[in-house]
């Protein structure tokens, strides 16, 4: 064989692999960079959630209304969400990616949600009155989503830690 097919050769095999290799690297760089922002994005909106609902005090706000239906009371509930209940931008925009994530994070934040969105749906239909006039219904309901709420802000709390592991961030409030 000729030294300089031999040496082509080499030069073609040498270069696919780099190449090859290359786009590996790219990848996995890609990936890794993709977790971290899907981890990071999905901790803040999680902890905004979490922040907001007791700033605003929607549980304690749940809690009073409640005492005051099992006093017999049938008072219409208010409207905290404006609108109808819809996926937080975040988990939206996420969607796709959100099984790059390590650990059991799919499934967690599935579960947040959904409870979420449950809760969401339950205070939308209390809001419209839906079920004025069905005391007992509207105690048992407040009550399973308090339930439910603590549940979730439990969830919420360690998802939140953990995803910010996951992102590689340990976020610091301004002082």
């Amino acid at each position: 064989m000729d030294a300089k097919l031999v040496v082509g050769l080499l030069g073609v095999i040498i270069g696919a692999l780099i190449g090859g290799l290359s786009n590996v690297f790219l990848e996995a760089y890609k990936r890794c960079r993709d977790n971290k922002a899907v981890a990071s994005l999905l901790a803040g909106e999680i902890s905004g959630i979490l922040t907001m609902t007791e700033i605003r005090g929607y549980k304690s706000l749940y809690e009073r209304l409640l005492d005051r239906l099992e006093q017999g009371e049938d008072i219409p509930t208010p409207d905290i969400l404006g609108g109808q209940p819809s996926l937080d931008p975040g988990i939206q925009a996420s969607l796709d990616k959100i099984g790059l994530l390590s650990q059991d994070f799919p499934e967690r934040l599935a579960l947040f949600y959904q409870q979420l969105s449950g809760i969401r749906l339950d205070i939308r239909r209390l809001a419209e009155g839906k079920y004025d006039g069905r005391l007992d219904r509207k105690i048992a309901l407040i009550r399973e989503d308090l339930s439910l709420w603590n549940k979730t802000e439990k969830l919420g709390n360690a998802l939140v830690v953990d995803l910010r592991k996951e992102a590689g961030t340990i976020y610091r409030a301004p002082e």
